[in-house]
């Protein structure tokens, strides 16, 4: 019964989230999102996998270089969470993508 309420409680959050995207627009989401998955993130289960992975790729000897990756992928996520909710009108008009050298 537990988890029933913790993920209804989570839904909630989730939808709420999703109407103040909405309700703000992209550019201002993309910020506050990379800003609360960044702030948030650290404090998840994942964390321990990502520093084990982290030390495997590039070990010990450069903590500010795992910093900067950690950084950049929760900003990632934050940005990923709030494109979701526009990807229509992302494939309405084509305006994010840049292709180069097409004709080649």
């Amino acid at each position: 019964m537990i988890k029933i309420i913790k993920y209804f409680l989570q839904a909630i959050a989730v939808y709420f989230f999703f109407i103040f995207i909405k309700l703000i627009g992209l550019k201002l989401s993309r910020k506050f999102f990379s800003y609360v998955f960044n702030s948030i993130g650290p404090l998840i289960k994942s964390t321990i996998v990502i520093e084990d992975n982290l030390e495997k790729f590039i070990g010990s000897y450069n903590e500010n270089k795992k910093k900067n990756i950690k950084h950049e992928m929760w900003t990632n996520y934050g940005k990923t969470f709030v494109e979701y909710l526009f990807l229509k009108k992302f494939k309405k008009n084509n305006s994010h993508i840049i292709i180069k050298c097409e004709d080649i």
